[in-house]
């Protein structure tokens, strides 16, 4: 795909199928012209609704009655003109008006064409562009709030006070390069220190919240796993609510993993039951045990089921993960939810301690995914991560550096590496091949 055309651009910006309303947005350096021939009306007014017909001359039809609006360039979405049309909803309409576009030598639109025109037009910043996508993508409430409250450029304004830090001093370290110890009183280098380890804390601050963004961009992945027939999918369909996955007294019944989306308290969460784990003989069974010990080993937190002693059973595994809730499962006349070794008692058949197994998950949620509205703020995506993880090795080497005494000349090389991540993350040194990526997953129309 060629991002760097100049052509104007047509696309549907609402789903395709039956609705009310379809809205075509079309996107170009001048579209006066195009409103003209398909208006058929001489002028217009700017960022003002007509109701008026939509032709298409050369076939001399009228395509639909609709609401037409024009969007003067600079004010507008991609900073270019854009033409808004909403026609009535449904296949036909929207798609032979699209074909009438097309053949006036619009070209279709890529996927997340339109922001990329913003970006390019200074609308919005990479950063921006990122919250956007992520906002498109969203499963929760929780996870939709938490996003917009990163859309007043809280993200960007603080990466722009970390680089102006780091230019800050390095233009102090640059300047001193042009004198000598005689000619003035250089800054020392605990001062620059400190205020190396001020930035460090404040990347690092960032990344600890890693775990928060998986949940925001694709769901936190919640794992129950046992032997065969411990009651992992009587669990699954309990938790979800109905009957998702096949129930049996045999052993083995479940081979493949099943996975479902559901929302525990406010947070988006990937269920997935997995096949039970034995020493298997046959292809079939070790390639469905392979998958459970995958997702086991991916899980963000693991529920372990096991009839007698789920804690012993599961240290068999030498699996690590950081949450882990122990379930004695079957357990239809227990008489405590708690055992004194700190598994939940549970049985799905009588839904006895599935209430307390709920809090215990939600506890966990509460506590690794937590966001403060007041004066939290951040990263969004892979590719922010990545950065940030590059800068806190960058912020390491340099600390060494500087308590080895190395020449104020290297640590200046270090810092503008410093400063260029920084600037890829607000997308202002981007090469188009990364840029592509990024708006490649968008969806058409946006």
């Amino acid at each position: 795909m060629n991002y760097n055309r100049t052509d104007p651009i047509a696309s549907l910006a609402t789903t395709p199928g039956i609705s009310a309303i379809s809205i075509i947005r079309v996107s170009g350096y001048d579209l006066k012209k195009i409103y003209q021939l398909i208006t058929n009306k001489k002028s217009y007014k700017n960022r003002y609704a007509e109701y008026c017909n939509i032709f298409d001359l050369k076939k001399k039809i009228i395509l639909d009655k609709s609401i037409v609006i024009y969007f003067e360039k600079p004010h507008s979405y991609t900073g270019e003109d854009i033409i808004e049309i909403h026609c009535h909803g449904g296949h036909i309409i929207a798609q032979s008006i699209l074909n009438m576009l097309y053949n006036h030598n619009i070209k279709p639109a890529y996927p997340g064409e339109y922001s990329y025109r913003a970006f390019l037009n200074n609308k919005i910043d990479l950063v921006e562009a990122e919250l956007i996508s992520s906002l498109i993508n969203t499963t929760s409430e929780y996870s939709q709030n938490i996003i917009l409250d990163n859309f007043d450029n809280k993200l960007s304004k603080n990466i722009s006070r970390i680089n102006n830090k780091i230019i800050s001093i390095l233009s102090i370290i640059e300047h001193e390069l042009d004198f000598s110890e005689e000619e003035i009183k250089f800054t020392s280098k605990k001062t620059i220190l400190n205020e190396i380890k001020d930035i460090e804390t404040t990347v690092n601050q960032y990344l600890k919240r890693k775990n928060l963004i998986k949940a925001i961009n694709s769901g936190i992945d919640v794992v129950i796993l046992g032997l065969p027939n411990a009651g992992k999918s009587s669990l699954f369909n309990t938790l979800i609510g109905y009957d998702r996955t096949i129930v049996s007294s045999e052993k083995g019944t479940t081979r493949d993993s099943v996975e479902t989306k559901l929302l525990i308290n406010q947070y988006p969460v990937n269920l997935i039951d997995t096949a039970g784990y034995f020493n298997a003989n046959d292809d079939l069974n070790r390639k469905s045990i392979n998958q459970s010990m995958k997702y086991a080993k991916n899980a963000d937190i693991i529920l372990y089921l096991d009839e007698y002693n789920p804690i012993k059973q599961f240290k068999n595994l030498e699996l690590t993960c950081n949450n882990i809730i122990y379930c004695r499962s079957k357990q239809d006349k227990a008489i405590k939810e708690i055992n004194n070794d700190g598994s939940l008692n549970i049985s799905s058949k009588t839904n006895y301690g599935i209430n307390n197994l709920f809090e215990q998950l939600s506890t966990v949620l509460l506590t690794d995914y937590k966001y403060d509205f007041n004066k939290d703020t951040i990263i969004v995506s892979d590719r922010q991560i990545k950065i940030f993880n590059q800068a806190d090795l960058l912020l390491k080497d340099i600390k060494n550096l500087l308590q080895d005494n190395v020449g104020m000349d290297v640590i200046a090389s270090y810092m503008h590496e410093l400063t260029n991540l920084f600037n890829e993350c607000l997308g202002k040194v981007s090469n188009n091949e990364v840029l592509e990526s990024i708006f490649s997953n968008f969806c058409v129309g946006k």
